[in-house]
């Protein structure tokens, strides 16, 4: 057979071109080659806390399938939905307007994995007696928008049925998958039974108004909640938003009106926004992620007030459907279970608040803090208010010491009055001057505490709600040097001199009050009990430097990038083989 007299042209042509493909894919960045990432997927790890899909509430309705709910009927105008078991299934990705009131039945999503899907709701009433009124059962992404100006309900009764139970659905909004809510409309959830709304993955909200009461988290998730310009109004019977992972508020204003404890979670994260909190228990919690009372469904120490008188917690059935459904999640191939609480032991936690306001009172708790890390602290601006009563071992703010947590302040206007029997200086080694003062005395509720300069300038000023024997408190007009004018009411009035960046003034000492007063960045964290875990680090980061250089490559490379590589690797043998295959035949 005949071959073409130009042939070893063509191979090598080929093999040139295969080889500079692969070099392009390698090396990208190198020239200005950057990959087209979907934001909004499951396998997006990028560090943006939002995307334009998710501030986008104004989305084009043309082509949507409208959803019309009258009672128990379902009315559908165009494709990806019908109706089914009393309410509305959604199959494909796209965009859905829904409107009307639905008695009782849900809207379920269960599409493929990859699917992105637009829900509007525009005056909806859905209530569900024995599950959850919106389900998402499978999808990439769901976008659920409050369309301007309407106004929706969500309802689920107090008890679920068996079948729901068992598949871990446990919330009036229920969401296996990443879930943002926005728009300019309001939403109200109700839920009788458990949470608010939980979703298994991200929940990021953006936008509308959102009511929600629940019998025990108002809002529970796996991974991750981001809000901004939003406004929340919660109630819950245990924690007003409960994270495994991370909270972070970028903007937006949160009213918790009632709750066990405020915000919970691994990392929690303020940008801005407006957040009040009246807790019984702690306002901000960093506490490594575990909450054995939200898994286990039973009532917090101190008991339920939305459980009514003789109710009983969830069954053992409900708990281990429950706790089955935490560990089922797959990743997007579908072929490894996560376990939600892998080595949360070990995972850092802090708090961090970079601006905004806080708002504390807790007038309840005896044992209860209101900001309580379990490791560091970190405040760098934002104007701080924390009250708790001056009965019992509260803390105003708390952190590890004992474990070699810091609280440092860089920056912000800070009050935080309470209990004077576990109190805890922030560390001398922050950059903004702060002061403890402690009064044995104690003051009454509504006592009024300035702090003026030597001109007469006031520093800081607050009408305490709750009793208070101690006060950290700390402002950018504080400078280490000067000379300070504290007043307490009518009752004491004290010059102090910042004489530190960080120290205690008032009868503290004569008291013998505050023994956990101790100044954290006196001791070296990284040294305890005799190791030094700093150095033991550095060596550690110097044996893998090695495998960092090879594998970095490799790394670098996205998915694309090895299947073109390996693509381009199958071009060049292929090449080489039919030049060598042709020469064979020439000779």
């Amino acid at each position: 057979m005949a071959g073409h007299k130009h042939i070893d042209i063509i191979c090598v042509c080929v093999t040139m071109i295969a080889i500079v493909i692969t070099v392009l894919f390698i090396n990208g960045k190198a020239f200005g080659l950057v990959p087209v990432k979907d934001e909004d997927a499951e396998a997006y790890e990028g560090t943006t806390h939002f995307t334009a899909n998710d501030y986008d509430g104004s989305w084009d309705t043309a082509s949507a399938t409208t959803i019309m709910l009258d009672g128990d009927q379902v009315e559908i105008d165009g494709p990806g939905a019908f109706a089914y078991d009393g309410g509305v299934y959604i199959q494909n990705g796209g965009h859905y307007i829904v409107k009307g009131t639905l008695t009782d039945g849900s809207i379920l999503v269960d599409a493929y994995n990859s699917s992105k899907i637009w829900i509007l709701l525009d005056g909806v009433n859905i209530n569900r007696t024995d599950d959850s009124a919106i389900i998402i059962n499978q999808a990439d992404k769901v976008f659920l928008t409050l369309a301007r100006d309407s106004v929706n309900t969500i309802k689920s009764g107090a008890s679920f049925r068996e079948e729901a139970v068992s598949d871990g659905r446990n919330a009036a909004l229920f969401s296996r998958d990443d879930l943002t809510i926005n728009g300019r409309g309001s939403l109200t959830v109700l839920s009788e039974y458990r949470h608010g709304i939980t979703s298994k993955d991200d929940l990021v909200i953006t936008g509308g108004k959102l009511s929600i009461t629940a019998a025990q988290d108002a809002i529970h998730v796996n991974d991750s909640y981001r809000m901004t310009a939003a406004d929340l109004t919660l109630e819950a019977g245990d924690d007003a938003i409960h994270s495994d992972k991370e909270i972070y508020i970028a903007d937006g204003t949160l009213l918790i009106n009632d709750c066990y404890e405020g915000l919970e979670a691994l990392t929690i994260e303020m940008d801005g926004g407006d957040v009040t909190i009246y807790p019984r228990d702690d306002g901000l919690n960093a506490n490594g992620g575990g909450d054995i009372f939200g898994k286990m469904g039973g009532e917090r120490p101190g008991g339920n007030p939305n459980m009514r008188p003789g109710e009983a917690p969830p069954s053992m059935e409900e708990t281990t459907a429950a706790e089955s459904e935490d560990k089922r999640k797959t990743d997007q191939t579908g072929t490894a279970a996560k376990a939600e609480d892998d080595q949360k032991a070990d995972e850092e936690t802090w708090i961090k608040i970079n601006g905004g306001n806080l708002l504390i009172v807790n007038e309840t708790g005896q044992d209860a803090d209101g900001i309580d890390s379990n490791g560091d602290i970190y405040i760098n601006g934002g104007t701080i208010r924390v009250s708790m009563t001056d009965n019992g071992m509260n803390n105003a703010i708390d952190f590890g010491s004992e474990s070699g947590g810091v609280c440092k302040v860089n920056g912000g206007t800070i009050i935080a009055a309470g209990s004077s029997s576990m109190v805890e200086l922030f560390d001398s080694g922050s950059t903004q001057p702060s002061a403890l003062y402690i009064y044995s005395q104690g003051a009454d509720p509504g006592t009024l505490f300035t702090v003026t300069d030597t001109s007469g300038k006031e520093i800081l000023s607050w009408e305490i709600p709750c009793s208070y024997s101690s006060v950290a408190f700390s402002s950018g007009d504080m400078t280490a040097g000067e000379t300070f004018h504290i007043a307490i009411g009518d009752q004491k009035e004290e010059d102090i001199t910042l004489e530190e960046m960080s120290a205690s003034y008032g009868d503290a000492l004569e008291q013998g009050l505050g023994h956990k007063m101790d100044k954290t960045s006196d001791r070296n964290p990284d040294r305890q009990n005799g190791f030094d875990h700093s150095r033991m680090q550095e060596m550690a980061q110097e044996e893998t430097e090695e495998e960092t250089d090879v594998s970095k490559l490799i790394i670098d490379i996205d998915r694309s990038g090895r299947i073109t590589l390996a693509c381009s690797l199958i071009a060049i043998l292929a090449g080489l083989a039919v030049s060598a295959g042709y020469k064979r035949r020439r000779k």
